[in-house]
């Protein structure tokens, strides 16, 4: 490596540059045109050396991407060329246009991982244009990027939005983290920043990754890859196979339910409750002490309300609180789990919601507000412990929860993700707890 000291160049060329300029013979004006000439085509090469810098930065980010996405892709039964032409396009690197190629290997041609017939290797290449570096350049250089992915067993997303239209899927308000052990962040949004972590924020995670791109002001850890990916492809629903639940009897066990008040607080004892379908809503008031029994709660219509000085457990056999709407209605059920609220429910271990603590109808219409530990207005502080997944396909979910207790697995699926100022979203989960997602791709070269 050559080092180079500026002080002592620019000093020195100082001293020159005065002497020959102070100079006021015939000879020296013809050295100095000559050495003007030599002096803007280094100028001409720095310059373009630096835009070309820039240009190996951006298609070495194009490279990764579409090696992770070829690698996730091909799970799903896509073509691997395809799903890595298409994301180093959104990098603005199309392949055959402008000179670029963007070749794929599937196992590498070169590198360490040759004989590995899973790995996906991508070469990004685009000759660049020569300006006044022509003078010192006879052939234009080349630029070229090269990465290679590898799956790396089978893993779930622990948190995953799955509204792919363009806009802000996972957004990271003020200093909430999210802190991932053992599962994966992905945000399906598509367009510039669908991945918002603000100043003060972090994330986490064995992976990151996102359809659109990441704008972090924070901090963003993947724990098993390099850096975090942008333009990849969408992630499936993870519980898209999932059947709703649906009540074994018509009728409703009870209409508007609202929790009572203890009887002496001094001696608190919950309030127990039993599976069933209940209408209109049901209501947890301040003060009030309720343990859910094991079994499927479907709350057809209203709100699931916990509000602020409530506490709501459930068995330890596990509960799924569905939220929907009566047959002959569309009065879909919403989730308000209020800030300065206690809820601590696992999911069961068994059955055809194993592993779902919270089921939302995907009939409810997109967007719908969802609550947990906070709301739209920014609150939170609430505690809420929840072993399982909360699954809002269709809801936008605002989470504002600070419980810390990293032995649960919480996971959280829902259209759009937002963590509230200060919350704290930690979770531990192994592979058995979560649907499979496919294979986990990992950057390796």
């Amino acid at each position: 490596m050559i080092a180079f000291n500026f002080e002592t160049v620019f000093t020195s060329g100082g001293k020159l540059a005065r002497s020959i300029l102070g100079d006021r013979r015939g000879g020296t004006a013809v050295m100095v045109a000559i050495s003007m000439t030599g002096l803007l085509g280094l100028a001409g090469l720095a310059t373009e050396g630096a835009d070309w810098y820039k240009t190996k930065r951006a298609m070495q980010a194009a490279a990764d991407g579409a090696a992770f996405s070829a690698v996730v892709g091909q799970s799903a039964g896509g073509s691997i060329t395809t799903e890595a032409q298409a994301v180093a396009a959104k990098y603005r690197f199309v392949n055959g246009s402008e000179g670029v190629t963007v070749t794929v290997n599937q196992p590498p041609k070169s590198g360490s991982h040759t004989s590995n017939a899973t790995a996906v290797e991508v070469i990004v290449a685009q000759p660049q244009t020569l300006a006044i570096s022509a003078l010192f350049l006879s052939t234009a250089p080349t630029v070229t990027a090269r990465a290679v992915a590898i799956t790396s067993g089978s893993g779930g997303n622990c948190i995953q939005s799955l509204d792919k239209a363009s806009g802000v899927g996972i957004d990271l308000l003020g200093s909430a983290s999210i802190d991932a052990s053992g599962c994966s962040v992905y945000d399906n949004a598509t367009g510039s920043g669908s991945m918002l972590v603000s100043t003060g924020a972090s994330i986490s995670a064995d992976t990151v990754t996102a359809s659109g791109t990441i704008a972090n002001l924070g901090t963003v850890r993947p724990t098993k890859a390099p850096n975090a990916v942008s333009n990849a492809a969408a992630a499936a629903d993870p519980y898209a196979n999932v059947s709703m639940p649906t009540p074994s009897g018509s009728g409703c066990t009870n209409n508007g339910y609202v929790a009572p008040a203890q009887s002496n607080p001094l001696l608190p004892s919950p309030t127990q409750l039993s599976p069933g379908t209940y209408c209109n809503g049901m209501d947890f008031p301040s003060g009030s002490m309720v343990n859910l029994r094991t079994g499927t709660y479907f709350i057809e219509g209203g709100s699931f309300h916990a509000e602020s000085g409530a506490t709501v457990t459930s068995d330890s056999g596990g509960v799924t609180i569905v939220l929907t709407s009566s047959p002959s209605a569309s009065n879909y059920a919403s989730l308000k789990i209020d800030a300065g609220s206690s809820f601590q429910i696992s999911a069961p271990t068994t059955g055809s919601t194993k592993g779902i603590a919270i089921f939302g109808d995907r009939n409810t219409p997109a967007g719908q507000e969802a609550d947990l530990g906070g709301s739209v207005a920014g609150d939170g502080g609430g505690t809420v412990i929840v072993n399982g997944a909360v699954y809002l396909p269709t809801q936008q979910l605002y989470y504002g929860g600070t419980a810390t207790n990293s032995s649960f697995c919480l996971a959280v699926v829902a259209y759009d993700i937002r963590l509230n100022p200060s919350s704290v979203l930690r979770t531990t989960c192994s592979s058995s707890q979560l649907p499979t997602g496919g294979p986990i791709a990992k950057l390796v070269e």
